[in-house]
């Protein structure tokens, strides 16, 4: 591969996972807010989509898997794993998004 080619990448890579890491950050903080993770029904009424516990353990596993391509960012997969661990997130799969569409 052409190297910019390559660089583009790794630059889309790194917008992506920052991007994830701001949303995870803002939905992990309305959980210490609220005691508790919102359900897919109170996201759904305020319009905070990926706020709840599926949701985050997806971005945050996303992150993880993303930040072993880019060098420099390798150093978060992890912090990453740490995160998700002392929030007590399994990595997340479709059938518990399904559970959590039904319990909403």
């Amino acid at each position: 591969r052409d190297r910019s080619l390559d660089e583009a990448h790794h630059y889309l890579m790194a917008f992506g996972i920052l991007h994830m890491l701001d949303r995870s950050h803002r939905a992990i903080r309305y959980r210490h807010r609220d005691g508790e993770w919102w359900s897919r029904q109170k996201c759904l009424m305020g319009d905070k989509i990926g706020v709840t516990k599926t949701e985050v353990g997806r971005m945050l596993d996303r992150s993880r898997r993303w930040s072993a391509e880019v060098p420099a960012l390798r150093m978060l997969a992890p912090w990453l794993e740490n995160v998700t661990e002392r929030l007590e997130i399994n990595t997340p799969d479709d059938a518990g998004m399904a559970d959590e569409r039904k319990a909403g």
